[in-house]
């Protein structure tokens, strides 16, 4: 036997085990997903949150939760009811949201890093947008994150949201006072991921 059968005999074969199990050991395509949906939006969700603020020397945090209580139509369009805050309803690549009778953009996954987008009427920077796994989730997420640090030093706020979930965080930074909150973990279409309080 010569150099070339014992190439044939070890090479070939190893070249087709690898080509047919590439695919399974695929972790990003086939073993965790990513998520097709934007937000989960099903009456009975259930949002907990671990909020906290320091002030100086002194630190107070507590817990609460927020819901989707049921659906609604105003003016021919369904809304999701968000704890009695506000409504609201997916469009496209937006969450979209109700308020005072009229609409605003609540998250936007259509940003690129660098764009511009406007949370709770401050404009605001994506600084990242990355995909990956939250609260043992079966798959991945895009986790949007955007502040206002490069225009304003003295006021920062900081939100992160995605895919699935919605808001995951948001804090807001001035002189020695820092408060926000962020996503322990939630209850959508009756799964657990994450924590409760």
């Amino acid at each position: 036997m010569n150099i070339k059968h014992i190439f044939i005999i070890i090479f070939i074969p190893s070249i087709i085990v690898f080509l047919s199990c590439r695919k399974n050991f695929s972790p990003i395509e086939d073993d965790i997903q990513k998520s097709k949906d934007i937000i989960s939006l099903n009456v009975g969700n259930k949002y907990f949150f671990r909020a906290s603020i320091i002030d100086g020397q002194y630190f107070t945090d507590w817990f609460f939760s927020r819901s989707i209580k049921n659906e609604e139509t105003i003016g021919g369009i369904k809304y999701f009811n968000y704890s009695d805050e506000y409504y609201i309803r997916i469009d496209n690549n937006k969450v979209i949201k109700y308020s005072n009778g009229k609409e605003s953009v609540l998250f936007d996954y259509s940003v690129n890093k660098g764009d511009s987008l406007l949370f709770e009427n401050r404009t605001l920077i994506v600084d990242s947008i990355t995909v990956k796994s939250l609260f043992n989730s079966p798959t991945l997420e895009t986790v949007i994150k955007a502040t206002n640090k490069s225009f304003n030093p003295h006021t920062i706020i900081s939100i992160s949201y995605a895919t699935k979930f919605g808001l995951i965080g948001y804090a807001e930074y001035r002189n020695n006072r820092t408060e926000g909150y962020y996503l322990m973990g939630a209850i959508l279409d009756n799964k657990m991921y994450g924590n409760r309080f």
